[in-house]
């Protein structure tokens, strides 16, 4: 019952966003991360790579969805599109009847609407606020330097502002 429920948030977050679809699986990890942060009921590890994080557990469960045909993926020039289907709501609703939707719509907009830059830079710095600890600015600026060698400095700022707002509590 719990792969149900988890497999209904990913359907719920792709269903949120604009156009119901999702472009790349490492945006996809990313929201789904920021999401897990503000409560929704997942409960993924991540790791920290060379894209930024990532969930072998969240990848597999991705692969499980499109098996089971709640999601579809289609590869469109280098990048993949991640989509609902018809039948997600009416296989997910047979198996744990009315789960309600435990996403939080108001951030899954605003993450909706960010470049990739930015939504990366949020998402390292929740990761690295929760795994270690960092809580200023300029902390979180020298570690992704030191991970990126590159700072795009106003893409750095709305993340941070953002991170501020939804998740650095």
């Amino acid at each position: 019952m719990e792969l149900f429920k988890r497999l209904k948030v990913l359907v719920c977050i792709v269903q949120g966003l604009s156009n119901n679809e999702l472009i790349g699986r490492g945006k996809f990890h990313k929201i789904v991360y920021l999401m897990q942060k503000r409560g929704s009921h997942t409960n993924y590890t991540y790791k920290f790579g060379y894209h930024g994080i990532f969930s072998i557990e969240l990848a597999h469960e991705i692969n499980i969805a499109l098996d089971m045909g709640l999601l579809i993926e289609k590869a469109d020039d280098k990048t993949y599109k991640v989509r609902t289907t018809d039948k997600s709501e009416k296989i997910l609703n047979e198996v744990i009847g009315n789960f309600i939707n435990p996403v939080n719509m108001e951030i899954l907009t605003e993450l909706d609407n960010l470049n990739y830059e930015i939504l990366r830079h949020l998402s390292n710095m929740v990761f690295f606020y929760y795994g270690h600890k960092l809580k200023y600015e300029d902390d979180f600026r020298s570690k992704i330097i030191g991970m990126e060698n590159k700072l795009v400095e106003s893409d750095f700022k709305e993340a941070y502002k953002l991170a501020n707002k939804y998740f650095l509590k």
